[in-house]
């Protein structure tokens, strides 16, 4: 059998028979281009672009058309030219090298012009997704300098979904972007980036202008090379046998017709000879195979079926035809191509006015339809997957279809070819129409599935006369399934009287057609969906389906026929939508709302309707006003705004400067190389998952026999391969413990490696054994098939078939059974009522303890003031009584092992019971006081972590019985003691490695010990190398995410009587300003909090979210009587663990919450209520200078529990040992060291006696700020001015006046982030010939560690030459990877403080190579004023090396640096630990019938003092609040509950795939995006290292988009109501769609209409 040809970057290659069947991607990654990146499999991310270079049929340059690698298999491609990242054409002239970017960035000198743009507008941080998007941005923007005039039927030349821009013509202003608006959206629709925020790579895109189109194309043999060579063109057009037969390898054949007639021959041959073998019991089957995108949601690649037969090749599948009848749609046809033949042929150049143009018809059919189908997936996927083949997916397996919901509104009809083995039968074509085709109704029963091909779609055009729209909502404008969407077609004719009832001009709805499709639960419409998640019984890792539903509504049409197109007219007509979409199997109420405001909004746009009266309710006057229709929100605009940043200060240069990051073109070109990139050995070994599906049940027996068969498989290791015999040994010489972490006494028992046979399985996808193959495709393919039996409560046995394996077959006996199966804690609730709780005042004891879960110390409760007599006074009950804790259960023989999560849709509904109340007087010590009570419930989300690049190791054994594992970690030191404790080995045989993350956000910390762990027993067992990298799906499954938290919280205020009711800070006048409710005489004078956090089945370190939700609770708010106490529920989830911010963020949203509910049921401005409670400056600085510390109301005379009383990050190391390491990665962010804190304590102390001179103020809870660095009131003062509050709130107030069906509102909050300092290591050596090698702690993942340290020790050995020559070149640091035998004992990578503490060690290190050039080269310079590095090294020299050391290794921090002491320190004394302080407003715009919403402006302001690196910081804050914003809007995650629910069970996490779980895409950031850094800013540090933390903080601030929705929505019930204030309703995050649609309030949109037309009339009359 032939390999496989194809071309890459002009490079002949060819695949061997093997890979025919599998992905390009993973081909790739064989060959020297590995730029793709498979980081989700399923063609949602985009980090696998790649683009085929097609020549137009119209001649001129070639087109380029981008697709998914990860979805095309090998053979789709074969004899096809394909560009990567790394063949991306140089930019040809002398400008563009001119303009290069420095070495530094790596990569080729002459790069593309796309690649330098990423580069240099920063828009590459972690690197893992900018190859795709540099493959991305360059073929649209290719494709538009070179026109996209028209379309062909086959995909190629101009069909393709690159970026269409008007921009690219030759009248366009040299500096007009060549792409831009919705070009450019869709250029970027199917790649998704976790860190930059997306603002610097639309700002590189945009960046290319018309005048670079030259350095765009390359030089002129560039583009030649790409098309494919004259003899394989040649070979590629013959004609060849009608059905080309290709063999595939493992016995499977491709088959390849290239006619209608051959197909129809072709199949009916496999049918009869799959009939035949069903006849005698053998297997034969065979499968259409088109755009291969299917799999990437329902994960069945073709593997099993003997043959593939492909529609590709046959031109009448793939015709765009234009008849009498109408347009035919040839089932092959891609649906970018068959948008682009909308746009450029029917809709007369794009557009053709939109809905409301004159006359409707076919240009307006065809904009509308066009628009629509391009926000279908991502455009790699649309250039890819048919209209065929979407269409058959959605009547055989429940596909949310949008073609299908736009064709059936325009009246299309399916063309069938039926397959039969009876000869007589088999060819007929029938047609149907299209709606019964996919929804199985209709007169004519649907043939079966396999039983026939959809060759073509018939659909009629439109005349003059008919008007059509269209509208889908989904999580994200695109790339995302729709959760409803609905397509209404309306034909009108005049008036038979020629006028309206009230005198204007009307039309006459003639006929209508509106037809919605909606999700609904996977039971409904028969089961399609259930059936296939069954799955799910046996694999945790099975994408979970939805239901779909499409159908007409013909009640709705029926009563518009013949209705006059008038406001009341449509307003009585869509009274019989509600009962419709209610009468829908599965629909939730919710999606039921949304789909009927899809079709408001569509009639009354079809109906050329553009104002009505929305509200009658208001009185007449009000309703006799026109106001705007119901209608759908434009298209997102892409992300714009303004990045401000102090300059730069020569003096310390490269410091301070915006240097492009190291290797940022490396990273760009896809050449930077992953731990997925690290070469493995001839031999090596791949390795799989098996996985538990079933949370608490008992795993009875593991049998591995049906995975032997499997071709490559080599072996099953599991726990049973861990134990010792009898004689100790277990004769692999290894003495294997089953776990990856140390044991601590006191502490619960560690997770195991593999969960042994005869134990409880705490969570569903728990890894029970690893399957080893010789390839990755087989260990995944035979881990499914190894068998797993159960024993489930009560006492049920099953078996099911979850995974592969290799080796020789065992089935694990399972001892005396000792574990008995549980019913699964999947929530909160059921967790605390089983009083499954982890001890955290025991884990974290230097925080106080609450007593509300006694016995035992399991609650943290830090407090200030005296909390209990507060509440007593007010007659309020304590945050834990309200949230109706059961008394503690007598003790159990057996405590519980597991415990629980989010509380999901169940819980939101009731989350708000918040109230309000006021107290009878209550005594006061001198008067009487009156108090008021807000309570309330709110829940704060969970959120995964969704770094690019999955979990990877490679294991490979060493000559002395040791282990080397390259890991993609955040910590060396983790993986060295994890694979120790596993392996048994002393720590100085095992040696980690890592280069770069592709992100990580916490989630690398402690979970990449577990596969570390396993490929390194795995490697020890076998004597192999061993690779394992999770699928994306497997990755999510094991990853608990963020701990989710259920919060009770009592609110206590007290009047102010005669005193001052604005504090006269310089806050407070930007916020009355600002106000549009003057103050309040009310204040905070207390706040009780109780919060249920919901850990995992194991603790992991999930215990930092309860000390950061602590740490950050009381923000920077004055509240004299404050608690919080905190819980964590043990369930049957994955292991909670550190996500960006972690627990901090929950405290920001928790405290914001309060503020906002509190200043709702007060009736004031929030801003103003918030600024009135800041902490404040006294009036007087001159008295205040005298005191040691400010006494704010929160002192109260009474000593606060503080939380920041912690052991630093050394001490809980020390304590936990090297394998717990990543337990405290994110410890230090919050607690200042316990060494400092005793410095503090100490009378008399250097530290203490520098308090006595510095005003310091205190939060609630007891963290101290110095007044200098207290920027609150400068931040907030600049924010008000410079956002221009005031207006903005008056403009949001007129817009919701006057716009009843779209909402917007305005929030603005404060946040506050504690950091800790501490000391790390540092070994930095000069080499002879100048250059400078540098290793340090801290692990390169996005954040631009390395090139801030790089920029320190840039600045630091400068300090040794001439200051004329100062700086030296950056090019001279070398950053060396991470290696725990290189610098071992460096901690983890967290919590946002590695940079600081990483520079400050090679700062130091640097300062004692400088002293040495300085005493012993620079004197042989003498007489040489100006002498450069390499001469100032050079005189070093001893001849036969350096005659002087040039190495130094330091371990310290900020505080040992020299600018720490002396008179610098006496200006800027060094901070041991400081706060972070931001601000942020957020606008949002809401759709209030759909639940749609809009971020359109986001400013942030931060204090980071002075950065090292003021670009690298603009990025980190921009993709820190992005990341938030999808915790706020998007990222949901849930888990199934019970057997009764579609899909549920298991336990299992729902949104395991990027086809349910959604970060934020391009579009989803807001459109004006404004930040700045604080100028001028007070340090906390003097010298060159003064920045302040900034990868985590950030994200607290996302909270205020929440809050702003939170009260669009309120205002939406207030309309609704009648304008009357409405109850305080929380919104819950993620604010989906659906839980945005419901806090508008439950009201039905027909009757809203109906009221307000009537009021219309009456006020019409009454005039």
């Amino acid at each position: 059998m032939k390999p496989f040809t194809l071309f890459v970057n002009g490079e002949e290659l060819h695949a061997p028979v093997e890979m025919a069947n599998a992905p390009l991607a993973a081909f790739l990654k064989t060959t020297r281009f590995k730029s793709v990146k498979i980081a989700c499999g399923e063609g949602g991310c985009g980090a696998c672009t790649v683009a085929l270079v097609e020549q137009s049929s119209e001649g001129g340059a070639p087109s380029l058309r981008t697709i998914n690698s990860c979805l095309a298999p090998v053979y789709s491609v074969r004899g096809k030219s394909i560009l990567t990242a790394e063949g991306l054409p140089p930019a040809a002239t002398a400008a563009a090298t001119a303009a290069a970017t420095p070495a530094t960035a790596g990569g080729p000198a002459a790069s593309s012009v796309v690649v330098e743009r990423l580069a240099a507008h920063h828009a590459s941080q972690c690197g893992y997704c900018t190859p795709g998007f540099a493959v991305a941005c360059h073929a649209a923007l290719h494709n538009a300098a070179n026109g996209c005039s028209g379309s062909s039927s086959n995909g190629h030349a101009h069909s393709n979904g690159n970026g269409c821009s008007s921009n690219g013509g030759a009248a366009a202003a040299e500096s007009a972007p060549l792409l831009d608006g919705e070009g450019l959206r869709r250029a970027l629709d199917g790649n998704l980036c976790r860190c930059t925020g997306y603002r610097p790579i639309v700002s590189a895109c945009r960046s290319v202008g018309v005048a670079d189109i030259e350095d765009l194309a390359g030089p002129p043999a560039a583009g030649a090379a790409l098309l494919l060579p004259p003899r394989a063109a040649a070979a590629a057009a013959a004609t060849a046998d009608d059905v080309e037969e290709v063999a595939l390898g493992a016995g499977q054949v491709l088959k390849v017709p290239r006619s209608l007639a051959a197909l129809v021959a072709e199949s009916g041959r496999l049918a009869a000879a799959a009939a035949s073998a069903a006849a005698t019991g053998s297997f034969s089957s065979w499968r259409l195979v088109a755009g291969h995108t299917g799999p990437g949601v329902y994960k069945d690649w073709p593997l099993a079926e003997s043959v593939l037969l492909s529609v590709n090749e046959v031109p009448e599948l793939r015709r765009l035809q234009q008849t009498d009848d109408g347009l035919v749609v040839g089932g092959a046809v891609t649906l970018e191509a068959l948008a682009a033949h909308l746009d450029g042929k029917l809709a007369a150049g794009g557009g053709g006015g939109g809905v409301g143009s004159v006359g409707g018809g076919v240009k307006e059919w065809a904009a509308e339809t066009a628009a629509h189908l391009r926000r279908i997936a991502g455009t790699h996927v649309r250039n890819a997957a048919t209209v065929g083949g979407n269409l058959v997916l959605t009547a055989e397996a429940a596909l949310p279809s949008d073609v299908a919901t736009l064709l059936a509104a325009a009246g299309a009809e399916v063309e069938l070819l039926l397959v039969s083995s009876d000869a007589a039968a088999h060819g007929v074509s029938r047609r149907m129409p299209l709606l019964d085709f996919v929804s199985g109704g209709g007169a004519a029963a649907k043939p079966a599935a396999g039983g026939y091909i959809l060759t073509a779609v018939h659909v009629p055009l439109p005349h003059h006369g008919v008007r059509f729209w269209s509208q889908r909502i989904a999580e994200r404008y695109s790339n995302a399934a729709a959760v409803a969407n609905a397509a209404v077609s309306l034909r009108l004719q005049p008036a038979a009287d020629g006028a309206a009832a009230g005198g204007a001009t009307a039309s006459v709805v003639a006929e209508a057609r509106v037809v919605v499709g909606v999700r609904t639960d996977a039971a409904a419409g028969g089961g399609v969906a259930a059936a296939r998640n069954a799955a799910k019984e046996t694999d945790p890792t099975v994408v979970l389906l939805y239901g779909w539903d499409v159908r007409r509504l013909t009640a709705v049409e029926a009563a518009l026929a013949g209705a006059p197109a008038t406001p009341a007219a449509l307003a009585a007509a869509l009274a019989a939508a509600a009962p419709d979409l209610a009468a829908i199997d599965g629909v939730d109420a919710a999606t039921a709302a949304i789909a009927e405001g899809l079709v408001v909004q569509g009639i009354f746009a079809a109906a050329g309707v553009t104002t009505a009266t929305a509200n009658g309710a208001n009185g007449a006057a009000a309703a006799a006003a026109d106001v705007a229709a119901p209608s759908r929100l434009p298209p997102p605009e892409l992300v714009a705004g303004t990045q401000s940043y102090p300059a730069p200060l020569p003096e310390v240069a490269p410091v301070t400067e915006p240097t492009i990051k190291l290797g940022a073109k490396l990273q760009a070109t896809g050449t930077a190389q992953y731990t997925e990139d690290v070469p493995v050995h001839k031999g090596a070994l791949y390795g799989a998952y098996v996985m538990g599906a079933k949370a608490g049940a008992v795993l009875e027996a593991i049998d591995a026999t049906p995975a032997l068969a499997l071709p490559g498989a080599v072996r099953f290791v599991g726990a049973a391969d861990l134990e010792a015999g009898a004689n100790g040994s277990n004769g692999y010489g290894y003495t294997f413990a089953n776990r990856f972490e140390a044991l601590r006494p006191g502490a619960p028992p560690p997770e195991p490696i593999f969960l042994p046979a005869g134990g409880r399985v705490e969570y569903a996808g728990q890894p029970v054994g690893l399957v080893l193959a010789e390839s990755a495709a087989a260990a995944h393919r035979a881990a499914k098939a190894v068998q797993l039996s159960y024993r489930t409560a009560p006492s049920s046995s099953t078996t099911t078939s979850t995974a592969t394996a290799t080796n020789t077959t065992t089935t694990d006996a399972p001892p005396p059974p000792t574990v008995e199966p549980i019913t699964p804690l999947l929530d909160i609730e059921s967790a605390l009522a089983a009083r499954a709780l982890y001890p955290l005042a025991a884990l974290m004891p230097w925080l106080p303890a609450g007593k509300s879960l006694a016995p035992g110390p399991m609650t943290l409760a830090p407090f200030n003031g005296d909390v209990d007599a507060l509440l007593a006074a007010a007659g309020a009950p304590p945050a834990a009584a309200a949230a109706g804790l059961p008394p503690p259960p007598p003790p159990a023989a057996e405590p519980p092992a597991d415990g629980g999560s989010s509380s999901g849709e169940a819980a939101a509904a009731t989350a708000n019971g918040s109230s309000s109340s006021s107290s009878g007087d209550a005594n006061g010590s001198s008067r009487e006081r009156k108090l008021r009570v807000v309570r309330g419930r709110y829940y704060t989300p969970s959120q995964l972590h969704v770094y690019m690049e999955t979990q990877s190791a490679v294991a490979a054994p060493e000559e002395d019985g040791g282990m080397t594992v390259q890991s993609a970690c955040q910590g060396t030191d983790v993986i060295q003691g994890s694979v120790a404790a596993a392996l048994g080995l002393p720590l100085s045989k095992v040696t980690a490695r890592c280069r770069r993350l592709g992100g990580a956000f916490g989630g690398k910390a402690t979970l990449s010990r577990r596969v570390a762990a396993a490929a390194a027993v795995a490697a020890a067992i076998t004597g192999r190398q061993v690779r394992l990298q999770l699928p994306r799906n497997a990755d999510m499954v094991l990853n608990g995410g963020r701990a989710d938290c259920r919060v009770d919280y009592v609110a206590v205020l007290e009047e102010q009587v005669g005193e001052v009711e604005q504090a006269a800070a310089p806050t407070t006048a930007a916020a009355a300003a600002a106000s549009h409710v003057g103050p309040t005489r009310w204040r905070l004078a207390g706040l009780d909090v109780f919060v249920a956090a919901a850990g995992g089945a194991f603790p992991d370190i999930a215990w930092l979210d309860a000390m950061g939700l602590c740490a950050a609770v009381d923000s920077l708010y004055d509240i004299p009587h404050m608690r919080c106490e905190v819980a964590m529920v043990r369930t049957n989830l994955p292991p909670r663990t550190a996500v960006r911010g972690p627990g901090e963020v929950n405290g920001t949203m928790i405290i914001e919450q309060v503020m906002e509910h509190v200043a709702a049921e007060l009736g004031v401005n929030p801003e103003a209520f918030r600024a009135a409670t800041f902490l404040q400056l006294p009036p007087s600085t001159a008295a205040a200078t005298t005191a040691k510390t400010v006494t704010t109301a929160t002192d109260n005379g009474t000593a606060a529990a503080a939380a920041p009383a912690g052991p630093s990050e050394a001490d809980v190391e020390a304590e936990a040992g090297p394998a717990d390491a990543g337990a405290v990665a994110e410890a230090s962010t919050t607690q200042p060291s316990s060494a400092a804190a005793a410095a503090t304590a100490a009378d008399g102390s250097d530290q203490s006696k520098k308090e006595e001179e510095v005003l310091v103020l205190k939060t609630a809870f007891g963290k101290k700020i110095p007044a200098p660095l207290y920027t609150l009131p400068r931040l907030w003062h600049k924010l008000m001015r410079e956002a221009g509050w005031e207006a903005m709130q008056a403009e949001v107030d007129a817009f919701n006046a006057a716009h009843p069906w779209t909402k917007r509102g305005l929030a603005a909050l404060p946040a506050r982030y504690g950091m800790q300092r501490g000391n790390k290591p540092a070994y930095v050596n000069i080499l002879t010939d100048g250059t400078v090698q540098v290793a340090c702690h801290g692990i390169e993942m996005g954040q631009g560690l390395f090139t801030k340290v790089a920029q320190v020790a840039a600045a630091t050995l400068s300090e040794a030459l001439p200051p004329a020559n100062r700086p030296m070149d950056l090019s001279n640091i070398k950053i060396c990877d991470n290696s725990s035998e290189l610098l071992p004992n460096s901690g983890v990578t967290g919590g946002s403080t590695s940079s600081e503490l990483a520079a400050a060690a090679v700062r130091l290190a640097c300062l004692q190579l400088v002293d040495i050039l300085k005493t012993k080269a620079v004197p042989k310079l003498k007489g040489k004023e100006s002498f450069t590095w390499k001469e100032l090294v050079a005189a070093t020299s001893g001849g036969w090396g350096p005659a002087n050391q040039l190495g130094a290794f330091a371990w310290g921090g900020q505080a040992d640096l020299p600018e720490a002491s002396g008179a610098e320190a006496a200006a800027v004394p060094t901070q041991t630990d400081y706060s972070v302080i931001g601000v942020a407003g957020a606008l949002v715009e809401l759709d209030v019938l759909t639940g749609e919403r809009r971020v359109l402006r986001a400013d942030i302001l931060f204090d980071l003092g002075r950065p090292v690196n003021p670009a690298v910081d603009i990025g980190q804050v921009e993709g820190a609040f992005v990341m938030g914003l999808g915790m706020m809007l998007s990222e949901a995650a849930s888990y199934d509950q019970s057997a009764e629910e579609a899909g549920g069970g298991t336990g299992a996490l729902v949104q395991n795939s990027t086809w349910h779980y959604k970060p934020p895409a391009a579009a989803c950031v807001p459109a004006q995006f404004n930040v700045t850094l604080l100028d001028d800013a007070p340090l906390s540090q003097a010298g060159p290292i003064s920045s302040k933390a900034c990868g985590e903080p950030p994200l607290l601030l996302s909270t205020a988009v929440l809050m702003a929705l939170q009260r669009a929505t309120a205002a939406a019930r207030a309309d609704a109501a009648g304008g009357c204030s409405a109850d305080f309703v929380p919104l819950i995050a993620p604010a989906t769609v659906q839980r945005v649609r419901t806090a508008c309030g439950d009201w039905n949109a027909a009757e809203r209409l109906q009221k307000a037309a009537a009021a219309a009339a009456t006020a019409k009359a009454g005039k």
